[in-house]
């Protein structure tokens, strides 16, 4: 369905040249880093399920790798706004569960990446976005009572930015919200490729 979906919007974004105020498209990709926070509810939320398997106590935190990467295309879109779409990874989520009665040590890990659709507004080399993350989130805490899912929105993470053009590089500051209690920030670094 991912792929059809794909397919679809690709068709549409560059078979209709009716809607440009002006020609352009252009390339980017870029690399960055990424701070997640983690809201104490999220916490909370998975150490409540795994007592709720039937451990006596639960203590779990995370980790993550900050290593954040992007590349896509964009193009022109009425007066001043662009529509860019791009596959962007965020690093990764790790999740450490310590139980007892049974005393397991439990993990997982989640890829925070995904395909990435942005409308940016700009003024001057100064620009703010909006836009989704499309992930696949279909990780689980395996455990020997049973799995739990992990507290991070399953099909779209909105996210916000602002960034600045300096000739072909752009330099941003996002948020994507994982959930309600939890997001990450990150800062990248991308150079800009026009076609036309």
């Amino acid at each position: 369905m991912l792929r059809f979906t794909i397919i679809i919007f690709c068709i549409l974004f560059f078979s209709i040249k009716n809607v440009h105020s002006k020609e352009s498209l252009y390339f980017f990709g870029g690399l960055g880093i990424s701070n997640y926070n983690i809201g104490n509810s999220d916490i909370d939320e998975v150490n409540n399920k795994l007592t709720g398997l039937g451990f006596a106590t639960s203590s779990t935190s995370f980790q993550t790798d900050n290593l954040s990467y992007e590349y896509g295309i964009g193009t022109g879109l009425l007066a001043l706004m662009n529509l860019e779409l791009s596959y962007l990874s965020l690093g990764q989520l790790t999740s450490d569960s310590s139980t007892t009665s049974p005393s397991e040590s439990l993990k997982a890990k989640v890829n925070i990446q995904g395909l990435n659709f942005d409308l940016v507004k700009n003024f001057g080399p100064f620009g703010v976005s909006g836009g989704l993350i499309k992930i696949d989130d279909k990780v689980s805490i395996s455990s020997s009572l049973g799995n739990i899912d992990l507290p991070i929105d399953d099909y779209f993470l909105p996210k916000i930015g602002i960034s600045v053009m300096l000739k072909r590089y752009r330099i941003e500051a996002n948020r994507a919200y994982l959930t309600q209690n939890s997001s990450l920030n990150y800062f990248m670094i991308s150079y800009v490729f026009d076609v036309f």
